[in-house]
């Protein structure tokens, strides 16, 4: 005699996956391992989950997902970009458009003898600094200071 069907069955019961859930976490770029945890299952239980769900590798699947989560991206940011947001219209205007932020100085000549002059001066200081008569001739005015 044949046993009743719910009696062949062995080992836990098959943990229910929102497919619609799982398609918006592999659209938001989650790992395998962060999508297995989410639905409270192992990451090899989660693999044959997805052969038999949607007849393909797990790493076919997720692919044309994470694909379709980064085309919705980019078309939101263009969205709010083309609504005016000034820090959107730069950001894609570095990324697709190779614009970039420069930083320049125009110096006029003036400008540039005036720190010519600068640096002339501060290596004059510290050549006279360096000079060994001088530093001994302020140390002969300490000393004939503190005996006064």
């Amino acid at each position: 005699m044949a046993r009743p069907p719910s009696l062949d069955r062995t080992g836990r019961p098959k943990k229910d996956i929102d497919w619609e859930v799982f398609n918006n976490l592999l659209q938001s770029q989650c790992t395998a391992k962060e999508i297995a945890g989410y639905f409270d299952i192992h990451e090899n239980t989660l693999y044959i989950r997805v052969q038999e769900q949607f007849g393909k590798t797990y790493t076919e699947y997720s692919a044309s997902q994470q694909s379709k989560g980064h085309s919705l991206l980019r078309a939101a940011q263009f969205k709010k970009a083309m609504a005016g947001n000034p820090q959107m219209q730069v950001w894609l205007g570095k990324q697709y458009l190779k614009q970039k932020d420069t930083n320049s100085i125009e110096l006029t000549q003036q400008d540039i003898d005036k720190m010519d002059g600068f640096v002339q001066m501060l290596r004059d200081k510290q050549n006279q600094s360096e000079s060994p008569t001088e530093s001994s001739d302020l140390n002969n005015e300490d000393n004939n200071t503190s005996s006064e």
